[in-house]
């Protein structure tokens, strides 16, 4: 079980994290990774940072969970692993 912590929303990472993510891994897009988000089509559970979203003005999305940063420290102790995905 891992954490993908996606923070672009850049086609060739966002290829790249399709082809890596496991069914139960967990995605959380960060930053703006969450403009990926309303094109995400993965069966994972997926998480974003709430501030994040209302910082670029869009909309919260009932397709994942919207979270604080405490949520997000919580989250990064509760997966054994975490995994960023940056711009390559």
């Amino acid at each position: 079980m891992t954490l993908h912590l996606l923070f672009t929303s850049q086609s060739s990472t966002l290829n790249s994290l399709k082809r890596t993510i496991g069914e139960q891994d967990a995605i959380m897009f960060v930053g703006d990774g969450v403009y990926a988000l309303a094109g995400w089509e993965g069966t994972q559970t997926c998480y974003y940072r709430a501030t994040d979203c209302h910082q670029r003005g869009l909309p919260e999305l009932a397709t994942a969970t919207a979270i604080d940063d405490t949520r997000w420290v919580e989250l990064c102790l509760q997966f054994p692993r975490t995994l960023s995905w940056k711009a390559s």
